[in-house]
C-alpha cells in the first residue's frame, strides 16, 4: 500500500473532534457516526437538527420595523443563539462520549469519504427551504401572505392591542402581499391625535416604494374653520399638478392636492368627518399612474370605512 493510499485511508476512517462538531455543526457529527456504523443515530440527529434550523428560521426577526421590534429583536436574537449553542453543545458532548466508547471497545471504523459532508449540508438546506415553500404555499391557499413567522405573530398581537385612534390608522395588513415593509411607527401626539409612518417596497421591484404619513385628529365637532386650519398648508410648490379623482361618501369635507416631480409623486389628502379629521401624506416612487391611483383609492376607502364605524358605534 503506497503512502498516499494509507493517508487517504486514515482520512476516511478518522473522527472529527467534538470541538469541530460544536463549531461546524451536525454534518461532522453525522460523518463520525457513519464511520462508527451508527447510521440510525446519524439520521435521528439530522432530523433533530432540521427541526432546530426550522425553529430558528421561524424566529428570524427583523428589528426596526415597529417599536416592539426595537424592544425584542435583540432578545430574540440572543434566544436563537442560545438554542443553536445548546444544540451544538449537546451534539459535541454526545459525539465525545461515543468516540471514547468506540475507541475503548477497539472497534474498526468504516471508511467514509469526508465529501459526504456536502450531502448532509444539502439535505438540511433543501429540507429547510422545501418546508417553508410548502408551508407558505398552504398559507397562500388560505388567503395569507405566508405562513406566520414569529415576527408576524408578534405584529398581529400588537395590532390587535391597539385602542382608540390607533385603531384607525393604516397598517401593513391593509395592503396585499406584494409589499415588504421596512418601517411602521405609530404613536400618540396627544390624547386627541395619533400619527403613523409606514414605509414599504414592492417585492418584484425594489426601486418602487410607498411612504405613508398619516395623522388622525379628534374634535367634539369638525367645522369648516377647523378643517381649513388643518389643510391650509397642504399645497405643493414646484412639481407639476397631478390630478386624482378621490371620493369619500362618508366625509363632510375633503381636500386633495397632488404633484408629480421628476422621481416622486406626492399627495396630501385630508378628510373631515363628524368628529375626526384624517390627514394623509403619500409619497410614491417608481410606480405607474395606474398603481398610484389604485393605492390612493385603497388607502382612502380603508380609512373611510374604519372612521365611519368608529363614529357610528
Amino acid at each position: 500500500m503506497t503512502e498516499t493510499t494509507v493517508q487517504e485511508q486514515n482520512d476516511s476512517t478518522s473522527f472529527w473532534s467534538p470541538w469541530a462538531v460544536f463549531f461546524l455543526g451536525i454534518p461532522f457529527a453525522a460523518l463520525n457516526w457513519w464511520r462508527m456504523r451508527k447510521k440510525g443515530k446519524a439520521i435521528f440527529f439530522l432530523f433533530m437538527s432540521f427541526f432546530v434550523f426550522l425553529l430558528t428560521s421561524w424566529a428570524d426577526y427583523r428589528g426596526g420595523i415597529t417599536p416592539t421590534d426595537h424592544a425584542v429583536s435583540s432578545e430574540i436574537g440572543l434566544a436563537r443563539l442560545l438554542i443553536t449553542g445548546a444544540f451544538s453543545g449537546l451534539l459535541a458532548i454526545i459525539i465525545s462520549i461515543d468516540i471514547q466508547r468506540f475507541k475503548k471497545e477497539e472497534k474498526t471504523p468504516v471508511s467514509v469519504k469526508w465529501q459526504i459532508l456536502f450531502v448532509f449540508w444539502a439535505i438540511l438546506a433543501l429540507a429547510n427551504i422545501g418546508s417553508w415553500m410548502a408551508l407558505d404555499y398552504g398559507a397562500r391557499n388560505m388567503g395569507e401572505c405566508r405562513f406566520p413567522r414569529l415576527q408576524d405573530v408578534v405584529y398581529q398581537n400588537e395590532f390587535e392591542q391597539r385602542t382608540g385612534l390607533a385603531t384607525l390608522v393604516l397598517g401593513r395588513n391593509d395592503f396585499n402581499c406584494d409589499w415588504i415593509w421596512d418601517i411602521e411607527r405609530g404613536e400618540s401626539d396627544s390624547d386627541k391625535s395619533y400619527h403613523m409612518v409606514l414605509v414599504g417596497d414592492l417585492k418584484n421591484n425594489k426601486d418602487s416604494s410607498l411612504w405613508v404619513f398619516e395623522r388622525v385628529h379628534y374634535y367634539e365637532k369638525v367645522t369648516t374653520d377647523i378643517f381649513s386650519e388643518i389643510v391650509h398648508s397642504d399645497t405643493q410648490s414646484d412639481g407639476s399638478e397631478y390630478f386624482v379623482k378621490v371620493e369619500d361618501p362618508n366625509a363632510q369635507y375633503s381636500n386633495v392636492v397632488c404633484a408629480k416631480f421628476e422621481k416622486f409623486t406626492v399627495c396630501n389628502l385630508a378628510f373631515g368627518y363628524q368628529n375626526l379629521i384624517s390627514e394623509l401624506n403619500l409619497t410614491f416612487h417608481g410606480l405607474s399612474d395606474e398603481e398610484i391611483n389604485e393605492l390612493i383609492q385603497l388607502i382612502v376607502s380603508t380609512n373611510s370605512q374604519r372612521i365611519h364605524v368608529y363614529e357610528t358605534k
